[in-house]
């Protein structure tokens, strides 16, 4: 960190412009100093986020599931994930194509993650386990989506803004029942 020292002086407002008009005494303003520690925040954020993006995306290791294996509980559960990911890619916008485009698969249990996304497959996958709970099979449908719609990972701007536009169709789409 840099560790200069400043020291503040009383200045009135006509002397602090005729500093901040002057191009050598510029630098020693408060305004100056302020905006340039500003944007080296702004290009460190900035660095942090590009690295983080270009990070290889890491294969997981999960078997996939025929539909046949499932029990009729399970099959219950499935049917009603593809039926509410038809319903919300019709009523979100920026998800219309997505439920045609994409292939929703089925995953046997995977010990870290109930759902996966691979956008440059366009596959959606969701773990077994958690057929049989409405609660998270929904979360993780519209977790997995806004991946697909965002192409954009856990914890990164692009994939926050794509949940929180969610939101409001979801809450919408909650009260037209």
């Amino acid at each position: 960190m840099d560790t200069k020292k400043y020291e503040i002086l009383a200045l009135n407002s006509l002397q602090y412009r005729s500093m901040e008009n002057d191009d050598r005494l510029k630098k020693q303003t408060l305004m100056h100093v302020s905006e340039k520690l500003k944007q080296q925040r702004i290009e460190e954020e900035t660095e942090k986020i590009k690295v983080k993006e270009q990070k290889p995306r890491k294969r997981f290791e999960e078997e996939d599931l025929p539909i046949e294996d499932l029990n009729p509980i399970e099959r219950e559960g499935w049917d009603w994930a593809m039926e509410k990911a038809r319903e919300l890619c019709g009523f979100i916008r920026g998800w219309e194509k997505l439920y045609e485009e994409y292939q929703f698969v089925l995953m046997e249990k995977n010990h870290k993650y109930v759902g996966l996304c691979y956008t440059d497959q366009k596959i959606i996958k969701l773990s077994r386990e958690i057929l049989k709970d409405e609660y998270s099979l929904l979360n993780t449908l519209v977790h997995e989506i806004c991946h697909a719609t965002t192409n954009g990972r856990d914890g990164t701007k692009k994939f926050e803004r794509g949940l929180t536009d969610a939101f409001h169709p979801l809450f919408k789409l909650g009260q037209s029942k």
